[in-house]
């Protein structure tokens, strides 16, 4: 006799860049039965057009886009002898910074030039072409900083600081 009911277990929400490739494995599904037996079963995964299972994970059956970006829900369905249980899991596909540019790209300071002298100003382009809404990081630290989007000397600049030096900005959400 078939077991009356089947459970999965529950799934955190998701938050996915949108540019995760094919087969990435966004969830393991874990299948609970009633009577404590195995699960034998099949899975099956909705929406079908960007999810699947492979084995007892739930995979993207095709990479992500900037045009799949927004909220949405994705289920998973176990099914055995009959009986079924689904999941959901609220997914949030997300925009990723995809180039950040200096403007200028080059630059020449004096040796002298004073704490917070702008270096460049900084541009972040994103996946979907939004605004981007993160925090930028300047490094060498110590040497520059991020003023809002302007990339400045972090102290005064002295002799000893003379030569090409290479400045990098990083984006953080």
């Amino acid at each position: 006799m078939p077991p009356a009911r089947r459970s999965l277990g529950a799934m955190a929400d998701a938050y996915l860049p949108d540019n995760l490739p094919a087969g990435t494995v966004i969830a393991a599904v874990t299948v609970v039965m009633s009577d404590g037996s195995t699960f034998i079963g099949a899975l099956s995964a909705e929406p079908a057009d960007l999810v699947t299972t492979a084995g007892m994970n739930l995979v993207l059956a095709r990479a992500l886009t900037p045009a799949d970006g927004g909220a949405d829900t994705w289920e998973v369905t176990a099914t055995q002898d009959g009986y079924s249980a689904t999941a959901t899991l609220d997914v949030e596909i997300i925009p990723i910074p995809i180039l950040v540019e200096f403007d200028p790209p080059t630059a020449e300071l004096p040796d002298n030039a004073q704490a917070g002298t702008p270096i460049a100003t900084v541009a972040v382009t994103m996946s979907d072409g939004s605004p981007f809404a993160g925090s930028l990081n300047a490094s060498p630290a110590g040497l520059v900083r991020m003023d809002d989007y302007e990339l400045v000397t972090a102290r005064a600049l002295t002799p000893a600081d003379v030569g090409n030096q290479t400045f990098t900005v990083t984006t953080a959400p």
